[in-house]
């Protein structure tokens, strides 16, 4: 209420009959819209700037928390100038990233990679060459770093024999389904030799990562896990709190992308042209 009554008390202050400057928050044909600029990215922050958008005026929004900002973006659906979010946008314009043949990269990126980033060919066979897993410190203490979830023992027992022939007719392997430590991240569940993906468990019971270590309390499985999101790339946490920390935006692409070359874009596109037209003069 706050957030939407403020914008409709801004516009009866512009008008002439409280001394105001005459204007209209909206604009009209011929004339630019007017704008406005809201201090905080929270619920009223919102409020306002859905009113202020519907009355059709331009908004720049400043908050010093890019979680509030991507959310607010994200909600409102429409484009709208945010203080941090569009600053990095203008410094990075025309810039692009390279591996070692001088091709555009695929800038892989994830929520959060609860110290230690993934390797790519754990997540979908294929190795990148620019990508390796390393430990990674500046995200373990941020919001998405720990979580933790309850499987009944029932449902994850019947998935590993009915999906992967798990051996529960071994009595010494069988006590190992429900007990699995991972201290630094692996592909596979207990031992490559059992054949289980933990991607596949990931996906089959919607964890947040395959991060994860696991122990059974009664009749449940307590699974204990690390990190949002594949792995691979870039973690945001992490960029976000070395942004906070002073860091620029090339030592951050440099951090999470060794081997990889900063380029503008049109540089490069320009001397490619001049190679391809050199070659075609050989």
């Amino acid at each position: 209420i706050a957030g939407s009554t403020v914008m409709l008390i801004a516009a009866e202050y512009l008008s002439s009959v409280h001394n105001g400057r005459g204007m209209i928050l909206g604009g009209i044909t011929g004339v630019p819209p007017t704008k406005i600029v809201i201090i905080g990215a929270g619920t009223v922050g919102e409020y306002a700037a859905r009113t202020a958008l519907g009355l059709g005026a331009e908004i720049k929004v400043f908050d010093q928390h890019i979680y509030r900002l991507q959310r607010l973006k994200y909600a409102v659906g429409q484009h709208i100038y945010t203080s941090i979010i569009d600053s990095a946008v203008v410094k990075t314009h025309d810039l692009v990233m390279l591996d070692e043949h001088g091709k555009l990269i695929d800038s892989y990126f994830h929520a959060n990679c609860g110290g230690q980033t993934s390797e790519p060919q754990d997540v979908w066979n294929e190795r990148i060459n620019y990508l390796n897993t390393f430990k990674d410190t500046f995200c373990i203490y941020t919001k998405q770093a720990t979580w933790e979830k309850r499987v009944s023992k029932e449902e994850w027992r019947d998935f590993l024999v009915t999906k992967y022939n798990f051996p529960i007719s071994d009595s010494v392997i069988a006590k190992s389904m429900y007990n699995f430590q991972q201290t630094q991240r692996l592909a596979f569940y207990i031992n490559p030799i059992f054949g289980i993906p933990l991607r596949d468990l990931r996906e089959h019971f919607n964890l947040r990562s395959t991060f994860f270590s696991c122990y059974p309390e009664n009749e449940e499985i307590v699974i204990t896990g690390r990190g949002f999101g594949h792995g691979v790339g870039l973690c945001q946490e992490g960029a976000m709190k070395m942004a906070k920390s002073g860091f620029d935006f090339q030592q951050i692409a440099f951090y999470y992308f060794p081997g990889i070359t900063i380029e503008e874009y049109s540089k490069q596109q320009f001397f490619k042209q001049k190679q391809t037209a050199s070659n075609k003069v050989d």
